[in-house]
């Protein structure tokens, strides 16, 4: 769903920016909170795929430290772990990207934009 909103927004910006039509301050203003609340999903994101990243590794070490007679449970719990960090990972990565290409259309239009004669360092 987040990846969904993250590329729709980042359609509407491409086609802002192949309009080269002059942004209003509320665009500017939109498009920055949206980028903020991208942000903050993207830092939940990697907080998750760290607890994730954490919680395999632990594994990894519980597997090889506990010497009991059925280790099919450790060997299912870990290849569970290492599919979901994987997971994560992919999908932190599409993020990143994807907020990336975010930065650069936003300040392409900002630079564009004749409508704010200040320039925002913090975009």
């Amino acid at each position: 769903m987040l990846l969904k909103l993250m590329k729709e927004h980042l359609e509407m910006l491409k086609q802002i920016n192949r309009s080269n039509s002059e942004q209003s301050k509320d665009f500017l203003k939109f498009n920055h909170e949206m980028i903020s609340y991208f942000q903050h999903e993207r830092l939940v994101h990697l907080i998750i795929t760290l607890f994730f990243s954490l919680l395999t590794f632990a594994g990894f070490l519980l597997t090889l430290v506990i010497r009991a007679d059925n280790l099919l449970l450790l060997y299912a719990l870990d290849t569970l772990f290492l599919v979901l960090t994987v997971a994560y990972i992919i999908y932190y990565f599409r993020l990143e990207n994807t907020l990336q290409q975010m930065y650069l259309l936003t300040r392409k239009i900002h630079a564009s934009s004749s409508c704010c004669a200040e320039k925002d360092n913090h975009i």
